[in-house]
């Protein structure tokens, strides 16, 4: 159950960095072509979602150092 825990947080939290990764390259095309933007995150929604990353990837690490200690 922990390592299906772990691993879930794991991959929600490099779901939601990749989010945030893609939002700064659109961000960057966005300016230097000279787009019409089709959406923009502001900046508390980046915060959030950054926070969401942290608190996922903390809980994936500790799930895997219980794991590693349970063995």
């Amino acid at each position: 159950m922990t390592k299906m825990i772990g691993r879930m947080a794991g991959r929600i939290s490099l779901t939601l960095f990749l989010v945030f990764v893609a939002n700064i390259l659109y961000g960057k095309a966005v300016s230097v072509f000279a787009w019409e933007p089709l959406f923009r995150l502001n900046d508390v929604t980046e915060f959030l979602l950054l926070f969401l990353v942290s608190i996922f990837f903390v809980i994936f690490i500790l799930q895997q150092e219980k794991a590693l200690k349970g063995s």
